[in-house]
């Protein structure tokens, strides 16, 4: 977990130098010079930082299987809090006899 917040803060350090360097190296308008130069000065930056090296872990635990990519938690994490009522919301789904509340079964029998 401790590489992935290096990588990250690594990335998130070079991410606006890198896409200048990578513009720069795609444009027809600048001399060939300059982009050559702008190729090697990125492949210079970019050593250590690759997007695909980032993990995308759980926030809390730093685990890297079974996330909510929304919450960026695993889903037994988001469980555990969705139970306790501590993400804003979240409503907790009831199928079979606890869908109903106590309040609609007594109004439904006071009709009959």
């Amino acid at each position: 977990m401790r590489r992935d917040i290096i990588r990250r803060v690594r990335q998130m350090r070079f991410h606006q130098t890198r896409y200048n360097l990578i513009n720069i190296a795609d444009s027809r308008i600048l001399p060939q010079v300059v982009r050559e130069d702008a190729v090697k000065d990125q492949l210079a930056l970019c050593e250590g930082i690759n997007f695909m090296q980032i993990n995308n872990l759980c926030m809390i635990t730093g685990r890297n299987f079974g996330k909510n990519k929304f919450n960026r938690m695993q889903r037994m994490t988001w469980r555990h809090f969705a139970d306790q009522n501590q993400l804003s919301g979240v409503m907790r789904a009831l199928w079979g006899d606890n869908r109903h509340t106590d309040n609609c079964n007594d109004a439904d029998n006071s009709k009959a």
